[in-house]
């Protein structure tokens, strides 16, 4: 019997999109495509932050599309997820000591 092995894929890319009405300027969609065994994972981000980084950013790279995601956007997300968690506890019926 052939087994059919999937490897585990992941892929950047970015598109640039204007709405008629809610957005007042064309803003850049950064997606991550996550290739699994038996499943696809997509995330998109929406931002204005340009491509090729700032006039005086010393790093040209830093908001490319991977860069911006692994670097900006997850570094984001693990500085909230404590904030989130110490709001819940103070929610809670019983504070863990």
């Amino acid at each position: 019997m052939k087994t059919e092995t999937v490897r585990r894929q992941k892929r950047f890319t970015e598109l640039r999109c204007r709405t008629l009405d809610s957005w007042s300027c064309e803003r850049r969609i950064i997606s991550k495509i996550k290739l699994l065994p038996g499943k696809k994972n997509l995330r998109f981000i929406v931002t204005n932050l340009p491509g090729e980084g700032g006039e005086n950013d010393g790093n040209k790279t830093h908001f490319r599309s991977q860069e911006f995601y692994e670097d900006f956007h997850c570094a984001q997300g693990a500085i909230e997820n404590p904030l989130k968690e110490q709001q819940m506890n103070l929610f809670s019926e019983r504070f863990p000591l």
